[in-house]
């Protein structure tokens, strides 16, 4: 070799050092280190596989849960559905009891209106 290339390889290594010591480094652990490498691949691979069944897991779940409140979601609005019919046949029952007895007490008192007017008064009240 000249002396001129040894002088190259000599400003080199001293800028870059690290890369040989890395390649060394791998081979190293490439020969000496592969039942170890093997068992890190082999972790990553469990983990990974845990990793996909809890993603799994909890997509379940959620749909789950999407499909029970979708029903109970359901359920309320049938709910206040019935709710709002019993209420509006009860608010008619309870005029038409109401629209009689003012009937009444129309025949009752057709000579003395203050008594009516009074009669009246204790029958709106709540």
């Amino acid at each position: 070799m000249s002396l001129v290339l040894l002088k190259k390889v000599w400003t080199w290594l001293k800028h870059y050092w690290h890369v040989p010591l890395l390649l060394l480094l791998l081979i190293f652990s490439g020969i000496f280190g592969w039942k170890r490498n093997k068992a890190l691949l082999e972790m990553l691979e469990v983990t990974n596989e845990s990793y996909k069944k809890q993603i799994k897991a909890i997509n379940e779940s959620h749909s789950k849960e999407i499909t029970t409140r979708d029903e109970l979601i359901t359920e309320y609005q049938d709910t206040i559905k019935n709710l709002e019919k019993e209420y509006e046949f009860k608010i008619d029952d309870l005029e038409k009891d109401k629209q009689d007895e003012v009937e009444k007490l129309v025949e009752v008192h057709k000579d003395d209106p203050s008594a009516l007017a009074d009669e009246m008064k204790k029958l709106f009240e709540l």
